[in-house]
This record gives structure tokens, sequence and C-alpha cells, in this order.
């Protein structure tokens, strides 16, 4: 049983399977979520906009936290009700994509609960999606003290 630690933040990230789920169901989950995260083609299923601003936009409408497009190599786009801005990424020599998306929304959940800062959440998330993209294989999220040392090394 959770203890009452304070509020319980819901975050969608769709996969991409949120073609072939009944739309009611996906709607329902986008009712409830604080923050929505997904890839742009993901995005662009939910909100027929292709572009990752608009998307980030659609998606962070009426929602408590808000939404992030993540565009591959381009970083990601991160949009609240209030503002949206471009997040560069962290550059690397990618090896393997598997599992990169993962690693960035469990990084971004993790440093927003840590600081209360979707920017810095967002910047932090790039670097550990990058990093794990440095090795084969879809378990290959870095550690905490590596995205450090790396955003440390980049003046992130």
């Amino acid at each position: 049983m959770r203890k009452d630690t304070g509020p319980l933040r819901l975050v969608f990230d769709p996969a991409p399977i949120v073609a072939a789920l009944a739309q009611d169901v996906v709607q329902a989950a986008l009712a409830r979520a604080e923050w929505v995260s997904a890839n742009l083609h993901e995005a662009t299923i939910l909100t027929g906009c292709s572009d990752p601003t608009a998307a980030a936009k659609a998606l962070a409408a009426n929602r408590a936290g808000g939404a992030i497009v993540r565009n591959g190599a381009a970083g990601c786009v991160l949009c609240t009700a209030e503002t949206c801005v471009e997040i560069p990424p962290f550059n690397v020599q990618a090896i393997d994509t598997n599992g990169a998306g993962d690693a960035h929304i469990g990084s971004f959940i993790a440093h927003l609960s840590q600081t209360g800062d979707p920017s810095s959440a967002a910047s932090f998330a790039n670097v550990a999606a990058a990093l794990s993209t440095t090795v084969k294989g879809p378990a290959s999220a870095p550690t905490a003290e590596q995205i450090a040392a790396a955003r440390q090394r980049s003046n992130l």
C-alpha cells in the first residue's frame, strides 16, 4: 500500500501501440495525466500535428503539468500551459536507440520529482536518453552519477 507522501503524479507515455488502442482508453489516460511524454510519431497520432512544438502544445493544453515530445537526435520540446521550450540534444555517437525513450521518461520523472523543475528535468532526460544509445541493448539506462558527470563535462 502506498504511504501518503504527497500528490500522486500520473505520466502517460503511450508507446508505439497507441495507434492500436481504443480511443476511449487513450482519452481516459490523457484526461488523467499530469504529464504526457511521447516521441514525435506517437504525438502525431495523438494530436494530428507533425510539428513537435505544435504537438507538444496540443498535448499540454489543459494539463496540470505539461507535455514532452521527444524528437530523437534533435532533442525534445517541453510545453506547459504557459510556455514551450526546445531542449537541445546531448550529442553522442549512437550505437543502439532501443530503450532511449524509456530512459528519457524515467529520468525525466526522477529528476522532476527531485527538483520540481521541468526544464532541468527535460535536459537531464535528454542526457540520459543519449547516453543510453551509446551501448548495445535495451537495458542501457545510465546511472544518475553517469548523467551528472556527462552534464558537468558539457556545462549543462
